[in-house]
C-alpha cells in the first residue's frame, strides 16, 4: 500500500476545517442552545422549587387554618350542646314543676271526690241507722225506750268532767226534751232533777 503524503495531508486539513466550521457554525449554536435551555430549565426549576416552597407554606397555613377552624367548632359544639342540655335541664324542670301542680290537682280533686262520697255514705249510713232505730224503737213500749235512754244519758252525764257538765248546764238545771205524755214528762223531771 502506497500512501500519499498530500492527499493525507490535504484530507487532514479538510477535517481540520470542516472541525472549525462546525465547532462555529453548528456546535456553537447547538452549546448555545442547551445552555440558554439549561438556564430555562435551571429557571425553571428554581421557578418550581419556589412555586413548591410557597405551596407547602400554604398548605401549611390552610392546615393550621383548618386546625383553628376545628377547634373553633368543636367549641362551638360544646357551648351548643351546654345551652341544649341547659335548655333540657330547664324544659325538664317545668315538667316536672307541671308535672307536681297536676298531680297535686288531681290529688286535691280525688281527695275532694273522696270526702265528698264520704259525706254521701255517712248521710246514707245515717239515714239507714234513723230508719232502722226508728223501726226498732217502733216495735218497743215507748216508756221502756225513753226510761232506757234517760239511764244511758245520766251515766254518760256521769262520766263527764265536772268543767264539762258545768259548762253544759249553764246558769241554771240541765233540760231534757221529750215526746213523752204528761205523767211520763213529770216522772223524766223527777229522774233529771235527782241528777
Amino acid at each position: 500500500m502506497h500512501i500519499d503524503w498530500w492527499t493525507l495531508a490535504l484530507q487532514a486539513i479538510n477535517v481540520l476545517i470542516l472541525v472549525a466550521l462546525l465547532g462555529r457554525f453548528l456546535f456553537r449554536p447547538v452549546m448555545d442552545a442547551i445552555a440558554a435551555r439549561q438556564t430555562a430549565a435551571n429557571a425553571l426549576l428554581a421557578d418550581a422549587r419556589t412555586a413548591r416552597d410557597t405551596a407547602q407554606g400554604e398548605a401549611q397555613a390552610l392546615a393550621a387554618q383548618n386546625q383553628g377552624f376545628l377547634a373553633e367548632a368543636a367549641k362551638r359544639r360544646a357551648e351548643a350542646d351546654a345551652a341544649a342540655e341547659a335548655a333540657r335541664a330547664k324544659l325538664l324542670d317545668a315538667a316536672k314543676v307541671e308535672a307536681s301542680a297536676v298531680v297535686a290537682q288531681g290529688q286535691a280533686a280525688l281527695d275532694a271526690e273522696r270526702a265528698r262520697i264520704a259525706a254521701q255514705w255517712r248521710a246514707s249510713a245515717a239515714d239507714l241507722a234513723a230508719k232502722m232505730a226508728g223501726t226498732l224503737l217502733a216495735r218497743i213500749p215507748p216508756e221502756h225506750t225513753e226510761a232506757a235512754m234517760l239511764d244511758a244519758l245520766k251515766a254518760r252525764l256521769a262520766a263527764l268532767p265536772d268543767a264539762s257538765r258545768r259548762q253544759l248546764a249553764g246558769d241554771g238545771p240541765a233540760t231534757v226534751a221529750s215526746p213523752a205524755t204528761r205523767g211520763e214528762t213529770a216522772q223524766l223531771q223527777r229522774s233529771a232533777a235527782a241528777f
